[in-house]
């Protein structure tokens, strides 16, 4: 059964950086939200894809062929 979910609320169950918390499900993918700080080491995922969307702050992504920079709302 669907249960709405808000998403800003679901920050509160996250209490440390880096550490990923699952708030729902779209298809067989989870919807994760974590609150990130300093670096990512580049990483690849075969079978699956990431959506950052940046609530608070902003981010830098380095791809191989471009930079882009998120500020808050972006994603």
């Amino acid at each position: 059964m669907f249960q709405p979910q808000n998403l800003l609320q679901a920050f509160d169950r996250v209490t440390d950086y880096w550490s990923p918390k699952v708030v729902g499900r779209v298809n067989d993918q989870l919807l994760k939200v974590a609150k990130l700080k300093g670096h990512l080491v580049w990483h690849a995922h075969d079978t699956e894809d990431e959506l950052f969307y940046v609530v608070k702050g902003c981010m830098r992504i380095e791809l191989e062929q471009q930079v882009v920079e998120l500020k808050e709302g972006d994603f």
